[in-house]
Order: structure tokens, then sequence, then C-alpha cells
């Protein structure tokens, strides 16, 4: 993606190089065009910003709610491992009393063991020394019948005493045996709620990696996407940039165009003006020829007067009532407006410019004697006090008269 977003920036920037390098050529309305096309383009640029920015906030969303299942699932795993713990321990406990029981169990089964070997020896030497005419010998032996009595209420509570101590070891070793097993049984069940919980363990720890995996991915989506939106971010701003250079390239020909008509349209009235003057000189020319005999008029240089310390002025003054107007004149006593004024400026009969010229000379404002009074159409020599020099029109010639409202002061 990258490589492509540089090929297409450097694209555009080749075509806005190119755009630039021919296009002053052309006419203003031949750019509407080029800033269509770049804004077409500049407006499916903020689109596809648009889509990542919409892209990173549903990132961004999507990361958050798995980052909080990644947080309920590490508190589903503390748990776990503290309930593995818990078990463990009571385990631990169960094996210790286990291990008791079982010591208790083979206590009392040895001490059922000895109480049994115990009475089958008693019961062994009754019949040993007695044999089976044992209690009739004894019973014709004895010479008093209470002796012999006693003897057997004797044997009767030894054969009893014998019994109760098996009945009662017997009752021990079932007892023990029973608490045994149920020891092992809850034994085994923590045994197994053990191994449950380590599978409830392994299983958390594996979600949490595949978790933490997907965690990643959004992150290098989310980069991902904000680059590429940075990079069209900077492309936006480069067709923006050229859209900008475009109008302005467009208002640069649309004012030289302007310039251009208006310069025709000057000219046209310039060459009109000269072709009337010559004309009207023609007819002047004639009619004098047919008044004095064919005797031209004559025009001398007037004598040039220091005293009042301001060339231009004393150059205006001298030609006052003196000159004729002439359209495109700057020739002694034959004179146009801007004509008369750049005698009056240089000394020279040369033109130096015309009203628009002297509309970019720096503007003043203290007017002073020999500043040049100018507007659109027409210009003169300042002479104080709200009075210009100027060669007015046809018949009129040199004369002094007011600075016009609409004029400004300009000084060479």
């Amino acid at each position: 993606m990258k490589s492509f977003f540089r090929k297409k920036l450097l694209s555009i920037v080749l075509a806005g190089v190119l755009v630039f390098g021919s296009i002053i050529y052309t006419a203003a309305d031949e750019y509407d065009d080029a800033i269509a096309d770049m804004e077409a383009e500049s407006a499916y640029t903020q689109q596809v910003i648009d889509d990542y920015y919409t892209s990173l906030d549903n990132l961004q969303y999507e990361k958050e709610i798995l980052l909080g299942q990644i947080g309920e699932t590490d508190a589903q795993l503390v748990l776990t491992l503290a309930s593995i713990s818990t078990l463990s321990d009571q385990i631990n406990i169960k094996t210790q009393d286990l291990n008791q029981t079982t010591k208790d169990l083979e206590e009392a089964e040895e001490d059922e063991a000895v109480q049994y070997e115990a009475m089958k020896k008693r019961i062994q030497y009754l019949y040993e020394t007695g044999g089976e005419d044992g209690w009739a010998t004894s019973l014709l032996e004895e010479s008093d019948i209470t002796d012999y009595l006693n003897r057997a209420e004797y044997t009767q509570k030894m054969y009893e005493y014998d019994r109760d101590c098996l009945d009662e070891y017997a009752a021990t070793v079932d007892r023990v045996s029973t608490l045994k097993s149920q020891q092992e049984n809850e034994k085994a069940e923590l045994e197994l709620m053990r191994v449950n919980q380590e599978e409830q363990q392994a299983y958390f720890e594996e979600q949490l990696a595949i978790m933490y995996s997907e965690s990643d991915n959004y992150e290098a989506e989310i980069a991902y996407a904000s680059e590429q939106a940075a990079a069209y971010v900077d492309l936006l701003n480069e067709q923006n940039y050229i859209i900008q250079e475009l109008l302005y390239e467009q208002e640069m020909v649309r004012q030289a165009e302007e310039a251009a008509r208006l310069a025709a349209e000057e000219a046209a009235r310039q060459a009109a003006e000269e072709e009337a003057a010559r004309q009207a000189a023609e007819a002047a020319a004639a009619a004098a020829a047919s008044q004095g005999g064919g005797a031209a008029a004559s025009y001398s240089e007037p004598v040039y007067n220091a005293g009042t310390g301001n060339a231009i002025v004393d150059r205006a003054y001298a030609w006052v009532g003196r000159a004729e107007y002439v359209w495109g004149g700057c020739s002694p006593g034959a004179f146009d407006c801007s004509g008369f004024v750049s005698y009056c400026v240089t000394g020279a009969y040369a033109r130096i410019g015309t009203t628009y010229t002297f509309m970019g000379w720096p503007q003043v404002s203290d007017p002073q004697p020999g500043d040049i009074c100018v507007n659109n159409g027409h210009c003169g020599i300042y002479i104080g006090g709200g009075q210009m020099i100027h060669c007015a029109d046809y018949g009129i010639g040199v004369i002094i008269g007011p600075v016009a409202g609409n004029m400004i002061i300009v000084r060479y």
C-alpha cells in the first residue's frame, strides 16, 4: 500500500508540474478542467481519509471490548488458581488424616490379633489341662461345691472378657476401616476437583493467549490504519496546495487577459485619436496654406527660467498658451497629456509612459510643485495651491487649471 501511495503522490505532483509548466500559455477558462479534476481527486482522498478514521474508531472500539474480555478471563484464571491452591491444601490435610487413620487401623488390627492369640492360648490351656474329663474330674475332686462353682464362674467370666475384647477390637477395626474408606473417597473427590480446576486453568490460559494475540493484531491494524490516514492527509494537503496554485495561476491569466484587453482598447483609442489628429493637422495645414499663402506655423524652444528652482514646473510654465493638443504628440508645440508630462519631467521630447504608467508611480500625501496629478484618463504637472498645468484637449492646448477631485498625486 505504501508503494502504491508514493507512486500515486508522485504522479499527482508530476501532473501538477506539467500543468504549471504549460497552462500559463492557455486562456484562464482552460484551467477549469484541471481544477475540477484535482478537486475530484481531493474529494476522493478525503473520502479515503474518512474511511480510515471510521476504521480506526471501529478497531479501537473492538480492542476495548477485547481488553475487557481479557480482564474478565484473567480474573477467572486468578480465581481458578486460588481454588487449585485451596484444593491442594485440603488434599494435603486429607492425606495426613488418611495416613493417621491407616496407622490407627493397623494398630487396631494388631491389637485384635494379639487379643485373639491370647484368647486362643487360654482356651488351649484349659483344654490341655482339663481334657475332655477335666470338668468332671474337677467336680469329683473338689471337696466344696462352692470352689467348683467359683472356678466355673471365673472361667465363664474369662470367656466373656475375651469375647467382649474381641468384639470391641472388631468394632474398632470396622470403624477405622470405614473412616479410612471415607477419607479415601474424600481425597479422590478433592483430587478430581483439582484436575477439573487444572483443566479450567489450562483453558483460561489458552484463551488469554488467543486474546493477547488478537490484541497484538488490533495494535498492528491500528498502527497501519493510522499510517495510511496520515499519508492520505499529506496527499490531501498536496492536492489542496495544487488547487490553490491552479486558482492563483488562473487568476493571473485572467488579470493578464484583462490587461491585454484594456491595452488593446487603449491602443485602439490612441490610434483613433492619432488618426483624428493627423486628419485635423492636415485640415489645419490646408486651411493655413489657403489663408496665408502656404506658410506653415512654427514653434521655438522656450527659454528655461531657473527662477523658481524647479525645472519641471518651469518647463510646464514655458508652454502655457503656446502648445496645441495632438493625440500621441510629444514634440515642440504639440503634445497630448502624457507626452506633455513626459517632456516636463525629463526635458526631452520622448515619451516615458502613459497615464497607466504614472498611476504605478509612488503616491504621495504631501504634494509638492513638480509632482504629477493623474487618473485613469488624464494627467498634468502639479504647481501648488490645488492647481496644475496640463495639455487639456483639442483647441485648448496647454493651460493652468484645478486638480480634478479623482486624481492622485505621484512622484517621479
